[in-house]
């Protein structure tokens, strides 16, 4: 089951709200646990058995390492710690990868890295003493959680508790997630869904023309977008209609004025992660330069590995690291100097550069495709019918990634503040009705990041 489908979005979640809505607050934890596992189980009861086993061995790790340093073992309980460590990485490591390069039949787990990054902060927190074993209901939905369980955003337990604690479903919580969740649906079914077009005929071409192949990468730089955030304000609205706020994933990241602007802005619970629990523990910049730009050096190889297994997502996180080093040490102060729109547009060309190694499966194909951006070894085809029939599709896309229609909204609703509230309803009944036109109208297609 997945949040753009009709039987979720007309039927399970409506239920889900109004059950919660009612349900008194002593029950809506183990109502919010059965939920998720229903939720596991309709996608595929395998990955409900990895991740209930995942469950039971990081908690008795916890539990293990926590009473030994309760008694004084401390040797002992790091060991505890880096063992569990090892093993969930190790867990994540053969699905991901091994398994994938042997040609095994196992399933890869769906949100196999989201969870497992979940409990690796869990353990790290726990044994730092940042936080208290929880007991077995509340971790199990941690981790659990449908909202987030596909494609995160990833949420630290520290954070997640203090939700747990409270899960009030208000009137106002419900209108917001609503509000979070048919934007998120229209940004996947209404845009992301229809921009494959353009990009399917510029992947697939055997030699796109320089005009088709940048249509392409542009399709696909806005594709990827509003399906990741599309998911991701989905999660969060659903999350806040059952009660739980989790921190928001993107913040308009296309008008970044650098590319360290940029990851401060896109998958921002992933680029937290990776500051937390491997930059700040390696020294950060608290060690001399080249010391920081080891350490940045090592979380973006990471963050290419941890997104596939081929060298092409190597080297988009080299990509992202040599503009980011240099944004420091090359170029900072003249950086300012430069017109901020000038800026955001060389922001964005690098991104979209990015993405190419990021779609095209093997480091070969990402020069081909690059070079056909560049004229080299580029088809005849023009391909501008799809790029001309995208067009529009393209501008509206470029539109709804500016942060303009969130400031226009705030200028009508202190213009019109009585007549507002009824705009701001017919505003999003549309949208739905949209959605659910598209929903019916086309076949159904999963999130990218599911595949991550």
């Amino acid at each position: 089951m997945a949040f753009q489908q009709l039987i979720f979005t007309l039927l399970i979640l409506p239920l889900a709200v109004i059950l919660f809505r009612f349900l008194p607050a002593r029950l809506r934890k183990p109502a919010l646990l059965i939920l998720s596992v229903f939720y596991i189980v309709w996608g595929s009861a395998a990955d409900l058995f990895y991740v209930a086993c995942a469950i039971a061995f990081n908690y008795l790790t916890a539990m293990l390492f926590t009473g030994l340093k309760k008694d004084g073992y401390v040797n002992y309980a790091r060991v505890t710690f880096i063992t569990g460590v090892a093993l969930d990485l190790g867990f994540l490591a053969f699905f991901k990868y091994i398994n994938v390069w042997a040609g095994s039949p196992l399933p890869v787990p769906v949100g196999v890295s989201f969870f497992t990054f979940s409990l690796l902060s869990f353990l790290a927190d726990l044994y730092r003493g940042r936080e208290t074993l929880p007991n077995f209901l509340d971790f199990s939905l941690f981790v659990t959680f449908f909202p987030k369980f596909t494609s995160g955003p990833i949420v630290r337990f520290v954070d997640f508790t203090k939700q747990l604690s409270e899960m009030e479903v208000t009137r106002e919580k419900t209108e917001e997630g609503a509000c979070l969740y048919l934007t998120g649906l229209a940004k996947k079914v209404l845009l992301a869904d229809g921009l494959t077009v353009l990009f399917t005929a510029a992947s697939t071409a055997a030699a796109p023309s320089a005009l088709l192949a940048w249509g392409g990468a542009l399709a696909y730089t806005f594709l990827l977008y509003f399906d990741f955030s599309g998911y991701s304000d989905m999660a969060l609205g659903v999350g806040r209609m059952l009660g739980v706020t989790m921190a928001e994933n993107f913040r308009y990241p296309y008008v970044s004025l650098s590319v360290s602007d940029f990851w401060r802005r896109w998958h921002i619970s992933l680029g937290a992660f990776f500051r937390e629990y491997v930059y700040i523990p390696l020294g950060g910049n608290r060690k001399g330069a080249r010391r920081t730009v080891l350490n940045l050096l090592v979380v973006w190889i990471l963050t290419g590995v941890w997104h596939g297994s081929t060298l092409a997502f190597v080297a988009w996180g080299l990509w992202h690291f040599l503009w980011i080093a240099a944004e420091k040490y090359l170029f900072k102060k003249k950086l300012d100097k430069i017109p901020p729109v000038l800026r955001i547009a060389g922001t964005f060309l690098i991104a979209l550069t990015g993405w190419v190694f990021f779609f095209s499966g093997s480091l070969i194909g990402s020069f081909k495709y690059l070079g056909a951006m560049l004229g080299i070894g580029a088809g005849t085809d023009p391909g501008a019918y799809a790029v001309l029939t995208a067009l529009p599709l393209l501008l509206i896309s470029a539109f709804a990634a500016l942060p303009v229609g969130k400031e226009l909204a705030g200028r009508l609703e202190q213009r019109l503040p009585k007549a507002y509230p009824y705009i701001k309803v017919a505003y999003f009944a549309c949208l739905l009705l949209l959605s659910v036109a598209a929903m019916v109208g086309s076949t159904y297609t999963s999130f990218l990041y599911a595949g991550f």
